[in-house]
């Protein structure tokens, strides 16, 4: 696992880096990289991926929302955990998709909380699913999947990269294997990913891809869905 710490402040790069190498559920294979630029962040980034960053807001140059839009632009899995000494970033953060946000001055136990469903997120994300489609087998990472859609007797899987694959098989199976990843049955035809979810409309779901990737919310299931989202942000999200 690569962590960035991108911060102008050394006082609250060195205070986060301490924090995060007492947490216990700190992997044996981590590094940590501190960065005091937003430049030097998404360059290090190009050459090689971080699967968890701490992205302060305000920095001179350039913010950390366009660093974190720039990142976000070529990686769709890298989870990003804004830091800001000021509430009215945390909207507009979520337009990137980052995983979750950070107020100055932190305890350490508001980091150790969200560091512990970041590395959660980052292992499921490590799962991967293998099917065939069009007479071709293909393995997908779990997390780059945003839903799965049935239609007649076969299914639609959309990613991230909103590459879509054809398979046969059943809903059901795929809700069974994909539930404990934060998977949710929306509608008879199509389970979503969590993860990737933006908003709840009155008959459908907005996930990151936009509202060119419609995904259908039952009426019926609405309540149920709403309930059971709101307990995954709480322990497991974004």
């Amino acid at each position: 696992m690569r962590i960035a710490i991108c911060d102008d402040e050394p006082f609250f790069r060195s205070t986060l880096y301490n924090v995060l190498i007492a947490c216990d559920e700190l992997p044996k294979d981590v590094s940590i990289e501190e960065f005091d630029n937003g430049h030097a962040l998404i360059k290090s980034h190009e050459e090689s991926n971080f699967d968890i960053i701490f992205l302060d807001i305000e920095m001179p140059e350039i913010s950390g929302m366009e660093v974190g839009q720039k990142i976000r632009d070529n990686d769709k899995n890298a989870i990003i955990i804004m830091v800001t000494s000021h509430r009215r970033y945390m909207q507009k953060s979520f337009r990137i998709d980052v995983f979750d946000y950070i107020v100055k001055p932190y305890e350490d136990s508001d980091i150790h909380d969200v560091f512990e469903r970041a590395i959660k997120k980052y292992r499921n994300q490590r799962h991967k699913i293998t099917f065939n489609s069009n007479g071709e087998m293909h393995t997908l990472d779990v997390g780059d999947i945003v839903y799965i859609m049935k239609e007649t007797r076969r299914l639609k899987i959309v990613t991230l990269s909103q590459q879509t694959y054809e398979c046969y098989g059943g809903l059901n199976y795929y809700e069974q294997k994909l539930s404990p990843y934060g998977f949710l049955r929306s509608h008879k035809g199509f389970l979503v990913n969590m993860n990737h979810i933006i908003t709840f409309e009155a008959d459908s779901i907005i996930t990151v891809l936009g509202t060119d990737y419609y995904v259908y919310l039952s009426t019926r299931k609405r309540k149920e869905c709403l309930d059971i989202f709101s307990d995954f942000i709480t322990t497991s999200r974004i």
